[in-house]
């Protein structure tokens, strides 16, 4: 057939870049530089499957926007007559984004580059007197103002809370130790800072960070228990002094659940009588006791285990991480798992899931939030999602392309 529309078999008609198609490129691009010191524009077209011509429109963007930057290439790069090619790579000096763990009686914050890694940490009490949330997350920014470097933008910030959180609206559906139901935090944010802030679970953002810097985990299931010890003298009455919450990565992504509930835990051996926030069977003065008292502590890891070995014969994940508190507890957890659990881990443990206590778990949740920001950046745009992160990403970098629709 002789038609004007006709072309040879096996060959795709190319088409012109969108502004989405030139979004995902530039995400696409920008993703591989994290994972690598530097590379060349050749290199890059090669790994990735682009035409050379779209890499290099992309980079001479980004740098021309700072994002990018000419540095010496690797050696391991091949080069010919001699001439070495020229290196590419991310400017860490481009920006800075905050990681804020904010809870009532205490704030964890990381400040890192635009590559997600950390330049400076601060974890600090915050006073009684502060009794709202907007209080205390303007007392924290304002403490960690004099670590920000004021040469170099800030890009955004990460914020993790507890309680159950709508991250595509910022709204805090429950909160009890923030005192918060149904709570929009979006437009108090807007008003406040001229960067972008995303909002998400705490423990959600443990999930986020063992996903964002562990590579081998980037596609596999698995589970983040979160546990934090809090001042009774910041918490409304007759609230426990502990909170428990789980971050759920399942099939490579976080699980959030229909109503962003996933996660919520509450022990099986919790009374009906009790309410929502009570997550576990203790009373409430044997839990003030965690600290001195090692039969209560044996208590909740026993708990917690039987619970959470149920829900790992249901998902097979390959790994549970325990974080917080009783990340710290290893030789209890370990102790558990080979006595009163040693019959019902075994089949688990056969199957390759793992158990890991993180002892030195405190700054996940806030290097998890600024992992959640800098993955707007990083991933590529959803067609048909105008939510949050297509926002952002204009923000971040809308003006070196054309805003996506």
């Amino acid at each position: 057939m002789n038609s004007k529309n006709s072309r040879a078999p096996g060959k795709m008609k190319i088409v012109g870049n969108s502004n989405f198609q030139k979004a995902a490129n530039t995400s696409l691009i920008l993703n591989y530089l994290r994972h690598v010191e530097s590379t060349s524009r050749s290199e890059m077209a090669q790994k990735l499957g682009l035409q050379p011509s779209t890499v290099t429109y992309i980079v001479e963007r980004l740098e021309k926007g700072g994002i990018l930057r000419t540095c010496a290439p690797p050696d391991t790069l091949p080069h010919k007559s001699g001439r070495k090619p020229v290196g590419i790579g991310l400017n860490p000096q481009f920006g800075q984004v905050i990681g804020l763990d904010l809870q009532a009686d205490y704030y964890h914050a990381i400040i890192t580059d635009i590559r997600g890694v950390e330049i400076t940490s601060r974890r600090a009490s915050l006073s009684p007197k502060l009794t709202t949330i907007q209080d205390r997350l303007l007392a924290a920014v304002e403490d960690l103002h004099p670590a920000l470097d004021s040469q170099v933008q800030v890009l955004g910030m990460g914020l993790a809370l507890p309680g159950v959180v709508d991250s595509n609206q910022r709204i805090v559906k429950d909160c009890w130790t923030h005192s918060l139901l149904n709570y929009s935090l979006g437009e108090f944010l807007d008003s406040q800072f001229t960067f972008p802030v995303v909002v998400e679970n705490d423990a959600n953002c443990c999930a986020r960070h063992i996903q964002w810097s562990t590579e081998e985990s980037e596609h596999e299931d698995c589970l983040y228990l979160l546990s934090k010890f809090h001042d009774r003298r910041h918490l409304p009455p007759n609230v426990p002094p502990i909170g428990i919450g789980l971050g759920l990565i399942l099939g490579g992504k976080l699980h959030t659940g229909s109503s962003h509930e996933a996660g919520e835990y509450q022990s099986v051996h919790t009374p009906d009588s009790r309410v929502a926030h009570w997550q576990l069977s203790l009373e409430n003065n044997e839990l003030d006791h965690l600290n001195q008292d090692e039969e209560v502590r044996q208590r909740v890891v026993t708990e917690l285990l039987g619970n959470m070995l149920f829900l790992m014969r249901i998902l097979n994940p390959r790994v549970l991480h325990i974080g917080g508190n009783i990340g710290e507890w290893g030789a209890l957890i370990q102790k558990s798992l080979e006595t009163e659990y040693q019959e019902g881990w075994r089949p688990l443990k056969e199957q390759g899931c793992r158990i890991v206590p993180q002892g030195n778990s405190s700054s996940h949740p806030a290097h998890g939030a600024a992992a959640c920001l800098l993955e707007t950046l990083y991933a590529i745009p959803q067609v048909g999602q105008p939510g949050p992160e297509r926002r952002i990403w204009n923000r971040l970098l809308g003006n070196l392309f054309d805003s996506l629709d």
